[in-house]
């Protein structure tokens, strides 16, 4: 049923999967993709509807926290978001993957320059350097990550 509010179009009650996975055969075969849907958890055929209108992304990948407790003797800790986490891809322009091994690189980095008892000075320094490389990563494209 055709409706305007995007959460109730694509409730799963207003979903008919069957006509669902058979677009989904259909579209694979006019584009000459071999296509054997496989079974769910659910015992359906394992394709699904997106809401593209909304991108989300982190503001920040990553951040010094410091554990709740009575005291400060405990180090803060590093939180660091990657992949979908900290940037929603965006399908069509097939630079999930891409940015899911870049950000997983770049905390890679992150973590080795981190010490537990670095001073407030340098975890700042690190900060930078993560958000540096964080809006180098906003930019990445599918033009940009060909070879």
């Amino acid at each position: 049923e055709d409706n305007s509010d995007i959460s109730q179009l694509l409730s799963p009650s207003n979903i008919d999967r069957d006509r669902l996975a058979s677009a989904a055969s259909s579209l694979a075969a006019a584009c000459s993709i071999p296509c054997t849907l496989q079974m769910n958890h659910h015992s359906l055929p394992d394709v699904e509807l997106f809401d593209f209108t909304k991108k989300l992304q982190a503001t920040f990948p990553c951040r010094f926290v410091r554990a709740p407790s009575r005291d400060d003797t405990h180090p803060p800790l590093l939180a660091i978001l990657v992949g979908d986490a900290l940037s929603g891809p965006f399908w069509p322009q097939g630079t999930g993957a891409n940015k899911a091994i870049m950000s997983a690189l770049d905390a890679t980095w992150f973590v080795s320059e981190w010490r537990p008892t670095m001073p407030e000075a340098a975890q700042q320094r690190v900060l930078v350097h993560a958000e540096r490389a964080f809006r180098c990563l906003k930019n990445v494209s599918s033009r940009s990550t060909l070879p």
